[in-house]
């Protein structure tokens, strides 16, 4: 099992926060290696919603994300599970208020599968690396840009 554990503060009130990561249409401008997303159910997110993604991965062209919402509380939490070919994983973001803005917790149990399973530590170590540097640019979008402004519709110009 690989457990991945990252904290981020971020000047900007949970609310925001909470709404700019539920829509589907940031989550390239964050989060680095997605090539595609799309909500599987339609409607707002709820236990059960299911999403594909497809993302860029080392040395593979596309890696296939079939997952679902396990839990969402707005505001403070989301919590989802996936699989990735044979690898499977369970994620969760937490959002605290804190100060004058809000601490994101963010917590990834994997369970690497197929060929990952032998490359599990390169894995792992790519893995935090990339979400590190996703994190370090949701920090950005959120802090430096209102979340209507230019910036935030085009992520690439950070």
């Amino acid at each position: 099992m690989i457990e991945v554990r990252l904290e981020v503060g971020i000047r900007r009130s949970a609310e925001d926060v909470f709404s700019f990561l539920t829509e589907l249409s940031n989550f390239k401008k964050w989060q680095e290696g997605i090539v595609s997303v799309e909500q599987i159910d339609p409607g707002p997110w709820r236990a059960g919603t299911r999403f594909k993604t497809i993302h860029s991965f080392l040395f593979w062209n596309n890696l296939i994300d079939l997952s679902e919402i396990v839990a969402v509380d707005a505001n403070r939490r989301i919590s989802n599970q996936g699989r990735v070919g044979k690898t499977s994983y369970r994620e969760e973001f937490l959002l605290a208020s804190e100060g004058e803005g809000m601490r994101l917790i963010y917590r990834a149990d994997i369970e690497p599968g197929g060929v990952f399973s032998y490359m599990k530590t390169l894995s792992a170590w790519n893995f935090r690396s990339q979400m590190r540097r996703s994190f370090e640019r949701l920090k950005v979008l959120m802090e430096y840009s209102p979340v209507s402004s230019p910036l935030v519709a085009d992520a690439g110009a950070i």
